[in-house]
């Protein structure tokens, strides 16, 4: 569980600051609470000082009972509970674009895609190869180009109407990896299980030509790439305008936390223990504070630590 904090200054200012990180042996509400209280205790804090609380809008935090806000505010009435703008927007949009009756068939279409491709271990192992084979191809042709963080799509991704961005990295997914989708359908539709798997095979095989003729007019792939971009340079222009200085509370900061996660307790580094774990993040997420630190004080500071053959 990832906990961040956001507090007024003396200067009036209201300041973000992640904490930290804490392990939850299951999410229920009273874990959730005592090892909120663990974290603000090893910190000096205390829920007594809390004036508010935001979280997603899940059962476990929000219930009315025995939700985690409950428990606070069981304890601290003046905890006030906020649910998280961020995700009251992306639960908007889902209900909105849901309503649109061409975007709703298109993520009906995609949910189909791959619930009848990753069935199975078998079909998922088959997409996996078949895409492995495309990107070595492509790279020893010259068709792709190789780099950190590129070529790592091997398997299709679901999309959730809770998680922000799910939707457009289920489109990408799918668009990098639509050759090797195309074969495994074709192999349903000639070895499937049953008439009913196959008739799907053909369906879907029909309806996604359709769609990667259709849509290129309006969206290309490269627009699609480009979308993340964008939407910072809207996010940045957004801050910068008076009219919105008053937007409502949200998380992100929290989400941010998450995906930071996959940077810092990389492949190679996938043994980390929490406490490692932690204290990386923090230096990591909290940059500018720790850019401030002078290295001669973190060099004695470490020096101190214990007895050393050599000075440092």
């Amino acid at each position: 569980m990832a906990v961040v904090i956001r507090y007024v200054d003396n200067n009036g200012h209201i300041i973000e600051r992640f904490l930290g990180i804490q392990h939850v042996s299951d999410t229920t509400a009273s874990s959730l609470k005592a090892a909120i209280e663990a974290l603000f205790s090893k910190h000096g804090l205390s829920i007594s000082r809390l004036r508010g609380q935001g979280y997603d809008g899940a059962s476990n935090m929000r219930g009315e009972f025995n939700g985690l806000k409950a428990l606070i505010l069981n304890n601290n009435p003046s905890a006030y509970y906020v649910h998280c703008f961020a995700h009251r927007l992306q639960l908007t949009l889902v209900a909105v674009t849901k309503k649109h009756n061409e975007v709703g068939d298109v993520f009906n279409f995609i949910s189909s895609i791959i619930n009848i491709v990753g069935a199975s271990c078998k079909r998922m192992e088959v997409i996996r190869e078949k895409q492995y084979a495309r990107i070595i191809e492509g790279l020893e042709n010259g068709e792709i180009s190789s780099g950190r963080g590129l070529n790592q799509e091997t398997s299709l991704r679901r999309y959730s109407d809770t998680r922000w961005g799910s939707h457009y990295i289920t489109i990408i997914r799918l668009l990098a990896m639509f050759s090797s989708v195309l074969d495994v359908l074709e192999i349903i539709r000639e070895d499937g299980m049953n008439s009913e798997q196959r008739t799907k095979a053909v369906i879907l095989t029909e309806k996604l030509i359709r769609l990667a003729l259709f849509y290129p007019s309006e969206f290309s792939i490269v627009d699609l790439m480009v979308l993340g971009d964008q939407l910072d340079t809207y996010i940045i222009d957004l801050r910068g305008d008076d009219e919105f200085s008053s937007i409502e509370v949200a998380t992100a900061t929290v989400e941010r936390v998450f995906s930071a996660m996959h940077i810092v307790k990389s492949r190679l580094r996938n043994r980390m223990g929490d406490k490692w774990m932690n204290d990386s993040l923090v230096v990591y997420i909290e940059k500018d504070i720790f850019d401030k630190i002078d290295n001669e004080a973190i060099m004695k500071r470490f020096q101190n630590m214990k007895t050393r053959r050599k000075q440092l």
